[in-house]
């Protein structure tokens, strides 16, 4: 629910309306439930935050938090820090490597040329039409064995 006092209830908390709207805001909250509970959480946020502005002041924090986490690290036991080992590789990711993206890009122009020549030439030995061992006048294309040249030979010598 949202009244004219909805709203105002910071500036009645923060105590910036002037006496006869405080009045009147007073007189309100009397007979609207609603916005005491909304003034009850109100109060409930500021208090919370002026504990806030307690306990930064008692661990000394500012508006800078480095001085104390730097703080903090100088009170800490001195270390050497290890390196991780990483785990060898083995197989097919020990030899791993990586491209650039002018390589892929180069890698990329490269297989579409070599696709594209493959086509080229495998369409051009196949015939425009796309069938092997035919002409493209569609007359048919037969081979010629020595040993039917010979015989064909001797037909036409006994024949004649």
């Amino acid at each position: 629910m949202t009244d004219r006092w909805t709203d105002r209830l910071s500036e009645y908390l923060d105590g910036t309306l002037s006496p006869s709207e405080r009045r009147e805001a007073e007189d309100h909250l009397t007979d609207c439930a609603a916005c005491v509970a909304v003034l009850e959480d109100l109060q409930d946020v500021v208090g919370r935050a002026r504990g806030l502005r307690e306990l930064d002041a008692s661990i000394g924090v500012g508006s800078d938090l480095w001085p104390g986490i730097e703080a903090r690290i100088r009170d800490l036991p001195a270390t050497r820090a290890r390196p991780i080992a990483a785990a060898p590789r083995r197989g097919w990711a020990a030899s791993r490597f990586t491209l650039s993206l002018p390589q892929l890009a180069a890698a990329a122009v490269a297989l579409i040329a070599i696709s594209a020549a493959s086509f080229w030439f495998a369409n051009d030995l196949m015939g425009r039409d796309g069938r092997a061992g035919r002409a493209s006048s569609g007359t048919r294309v037969t081979a010629v064995t020595a040993s039917n040249t010979s015989a064909t030979r001797r037909s036409r010598r006994s024949s004649s």
